[in-house]
């Protein structure tokens, strides 16, 4: 079912995201929301570090981990992408320049 106001972006034809960030030198996330969930708290979860000079992450599909759900990633519905500051309690400074998709 596709809802009216989240509408989805067909990555099969990519093989993963990359984000150009610049930060404090702490782990962040990326989140993936795909039509396959539908609970607020699950997700696909990538790590990354970002350090204090801008850099280009390349985070292949294959490496985000299924949280809260039994999903494996399917690219093709992707509907939200986050960078987010989770897990430990930590001054987040993260600054993100672009996003995107990337073929290897």
């Amino acid at each position: 079912m596709k809802w009216p106001f989240e509408p989805e972006m067909d990555a099969g034809q990519f093989t993963g995201v990359y984000v150009d960030v610049m930060g404090n030198n702490e782990s962040y996330n990326v989140h993936l929301r795909t039509r396959q969930l539908w609970l607020p708290w699950q997700s696909f979860r990538a790590s990354f570090t970002a350090i204090p000079q801008w850099e280009r992450i390349y985070l292949p599909f294959t490496q985000f981990e299924n949280y809260s759900t039994f999903s494996t990633l399917d690219p093709v519905g992707i509907r939200k992408l986050a960078i987010v500051a989770i897990g430990r309690e930590f001054n987040s400074d993260v600054c993100v320049k672009g996003f995107g998709f990337y073929t290897a």
